[in-house]
């Protein structure tokens, strides 16, 4: 959670951020943690081989559409794929890894 540690005169703009921080989603609904997640950094080098929730994935991708980027570009992109798509990936992954090391060696 967002906290000030001394009073400190906020522009409108930095208000809008402290409330946001510390508030609930206008629905009403808890968003799982997104907004703590996103805002704590930590790196994650296993993942738990579970579905994400689609109101957490909308949650996460409103937060990141509101984030600041240079000359308002937006320059990211997101994908969100079903495991049907991931499964069907892989084969094409590999061979495309295989290819490259072979490259590589050359």
């Amino acid at each position: 959670m967002f906290r000030l540690s001394t009073p400190t005169r906020l522009s409108p703009h930095e208000s809008d951020f402290v409330l946001a921080a510390n508030s609930t989603p206008s629905n009403g609904e808890k968003d799982g943690g997104v907004q703590e997640a996103l805002t704590s950094r930590r790196t994650v080098y296993r993942y738990k081989r579970k579905k994400v929730p689609d109101r957490t994935l909308e949650s996460a991708f409103e937060a990141a559409s509101n984030a600041p980027c240079h000359k308002n570009t937006h320059p990211w992109k997101f994908y969100v794929m079903g495991e049907k798509t991931r499964e069907s990936l892989i084969p094409e992954i590999e061979k495309w890894r295989r290819k490259n090391r072979q490259m590589e060696k050359n």
